[in-house]
């Protein structure tokens, strides 16, 4: 599924080309995932003064412990009641592996690639594994989909440099099933809707 995704996204691209000029391309990546172990590009291009297209692409494909605000995420997406100190606490998490892709477009204020405020439409699809910490040992493995907008702001470093910040979330339906910490199924065909932070960014971006 995600293969298909991706080929569709990167055939979207190569069509449009032709009509787009050099400068009108950039590419950017996401400098705080790398930190997290995710390797992340997003390549756009012009349509026209104002518009871009968008093709966000992220990967972590190796399992370490992170630190996350369990608590927070739990007091979100559980059913489960917290207590008020619950609800604060930050726990390694294990399985954090996932494989996105997110297409999108740009409203750009003042132009394509100039120092201005940005809106932004975006699609996101792929697979996530994510559980494991200490009290909730389970985790979770499937896919999801759905779309989004973010808002953000571009400044330029020179010409052909730019750094970016962004924040958005999406509304996405996750599909998945649920394993214990030895990898036994103990949930299948689970479905849930969530609204999930998607473009939490600040990046940096090379104009072409």
């Amino acid at each position: 599924m995600i293969k298909r995704i991706a080929l569709w996204g990167a055939l979207c691209l190569l069509g449009i080309s032709f009509k787009a000029e050099a400068q009108n391309y950039a590419i950017g990546t996401n400098l705080p995932y790398w930190l997290t172990g995710t390797i992340n590009l997003q390549p756009s291009m012009a349509l026209t003064q104002k518009l871009t297209l968008e093709l966000g692409l992220q990967a972590k494909p190796i399992d370490f412990k992170f630190p996350m605000p369990t608590g927070l995420i739990n007091t979100f997406y559980s059913d489960n009641s917290l207590s008020a100190d619950e609800r604060f606490k930050i726990h390694n998490v294990y399985h954090t592996q996932h494989a996105f892709i997110q297409p999108g477009i740009r409203y750009w204020a003042q132009g394509a690639y100039n120092r201005s405020f940005f809106v932004g439409l975006n699609l996101i699809a792929g697979y996530y594994k994510f559980g494991t910490y200490t009290g909730n040992l389970d985790y979770s493995k499937g896919y999801l989909f759905g779309g989004g907008m973010s808002l953000g702001y571009a400044y330029e470093l020179s010409p052909r440099w730019n750094i970016e910040g962004e924040l958005g979330g999406s509304f996405v339906q996750a599909l998945y099933d649920r394993y214990n910490r030895k990898g036994v199924l103990m949930a299948a065909d689970q479905q849930r809707s969530l609204l999930i932070p998607t473009r939490v960014s600040l990046s940096l971006v090379y104009i072409l």
